[in-house]
């Protein structure tokens, strides 16, 4: 184990609060402050390992690899039935709902 990682305050907790736009739980922000600690004591020990020289890799077998299927080109749907199937549109365009 390496040295302790740096503390996250209340304050920092309640602006990630705020970025994730998630309501505060005073009854549970201490536990949830000793939870994100240990995570970044975590990745503070996993920052410290020497990887000098490790090949990367995009999976933990490297005798197994997905089967890729072929690729071949298919018939889809007509674009004008499909706007004409919308439940809201703005001209020939798909109206979806605000996100943020």
């Amino acid at each position: 184990m390496s040295k302790k990682a740096q503390q996250i305050t209340l304050e920092e907790l309640e602006k990630l609060y705020e970025l994730a736009r998630i309501a505060p739980d005073p009854d549970k922000s201490q536990a949830l402050l000793e939870e994100l600690q240990k995570i970044l004591e975590c990745m503070q020990d996993l920052a410290a390992v020497d990887t000098e020289g490790v090949k990367p890799c995009n999976t933990v077998l490297e005798s197994h690899t997905l089967p890729m299927r072929e690729d071949r080109e298919e018939s889809t749907i007509d674009k004008e039935v499909w706007v004409e199937n919308l439940s809201s549109r703005l001209g020939k365009m798909c109206k979806t709902p605000k996100v943020l």
